[in-house]
């Protein structure tokens, strides 16, 4: 896009290259499912209502704040456990408890935004995690679903910070945990990506299936959902696929990495492809995410024009901390006045 484009011109612009996309989208979509290969690639996803099941979703809440001297972190993070007989939901609970208060952290090392938000993201993920170690640890779930993936995202060691290297180094102790634990309780544990921006499966189709160099080209372009959109019918899965082969093994997770699989998977027509991480546990990863993409169907069935179940959704507005940011503010400047705030906060518009 050329720069300074008047606005009416660069909106006409953005427009013309998403229907250009679109267009060339679904005419490999044609050509992906005319490739006998294709069929090799995707799998039925078997329906299942279980006669029982505790199922159990995870998620954390975030709340930054920023003073003049420090910054502040607030996390939470909560399990729904629901436990289902046929197609009724019989019990809900709670763990540690069904209203958990916030824990806080004071970011004192000087760090910049970018480092700043890591930390704060590693908090989370380490309160997340640990929840689901004594979800795990009490058997109190057959499936632990967590809210994104079920490997460490967006972290870093950064070396030259004392606060970060530490907590790099607890959040994969607690991971590997995590692991030692499901794989121990032969506990089934995955994650749901909502909003993946993956591509190995379009490289996957690109070295599988018989396509011309611009078919080629706009796969290696691509994000897996986009494509998948086109081509995975309701009711399908992909098939799955070592997570290893699409980011490189942190070796602090001690070869655990290497028991992570992938797979995409599509329950409603009306809402996009969505994927689907496990931890493998019991042998045969295909074995496993038919049982777990069957699982996952059953799940978000109960769902409301959504293909999120119920448990992480109520995981979801437990674990949340946007209520909370103003009251927090409120108070620190009840008692120190506004002068420890930054000057973006402290401006009058």
């Amino acid at each position: 896009m050329q720069a300074g484009l008047p606005l009416e011109s660069a909106i006409a612009e953005i427009v013309s290259e998403i229907r250009t996309r679109e267009r060339m989208k679904m005419e490999l979509a044609r050509r992906i499912t005319g490739d006998p290969g294709a069929s090799e690639l995707l799998r039925r996803v078997g329906e299942l209502t279980p006669a029982g099941i505790s199922v159990c979703g995870i998620d954390g809440g975030l709340l930054q704040l920023s003073l003049s001297t420090l910054d502040i972190v607030v996390v939470r993070a909560v399990a729904a456990i629901f436990r289902y007989a046929g197609r009724s939901l019989v019990s809900v609970g709670y763990y540690p408890s069904e209203r958990v208060p916030p824990h806080f952290f004071l970011l004192k090392e000087p760090l910049d935004s970018a480092r700043a938000g890591t930390l704060a993201g590693m908090r989370r993920q380490m309160l997340e995690v640990s929840c689901a170690t004594g979800v795990v640890r009490g058997g109190m779930a057959d499936l632990v679903l967590l809210d994104g993936s079920v490997v460490p995202q967006y972290v870093e060691r950064f070396s030259d910070s004392p606060e970060c290297s530490s907590l790099y180094d607890e959040l994969m102790e607690a991971y590997v945990g995590l692991y030692e634990e499901a794989d121990d309780g032969r506990i089934m544990l995955a994650g749901f990506v909502k909003d993946s921006r993956g591509r190995r499966f379009c490289e996957i189709l690109s070295e599988r299936l018989n396509l011309d160099g611009e078919g080629r080209r706009f796969l290696s372009g691509s994000r897996d959902t986009a494509i998948l959109d086109a081509i995975l019918p309701k009711g399908w899965r992909t098939v799955a696929f070592p997570y290893a082969e699409e980011s490189p093994q942190r070796p602090d997770l001690k070869g655990w990495g290497g028991r992570v699989y992938a797979f995409y998977m599509r329950v409603s027509e009306f809402d996009y492809p969505f994927r689907v991480e496990f931890l493998s546990t019991a042998g045969s990863p295909e074995e496993e995410a038919d049982r777990i993409s069957s699982l996952v169907g059953f799940l978000s069935s109960f769902g409301l024009n959504t293909s999120i179940p119920p448990v992480l959704v109520e995981a979801d507005l437990r674990a949340r901390l946007r209520e909370e940011a103003d009251w927090i503010q409120d108070r620190i400047v009840d008692r120190l006045g506004l002068g420890f705030l930054t000057r973006r906060d402290r401006r009058p518009f």
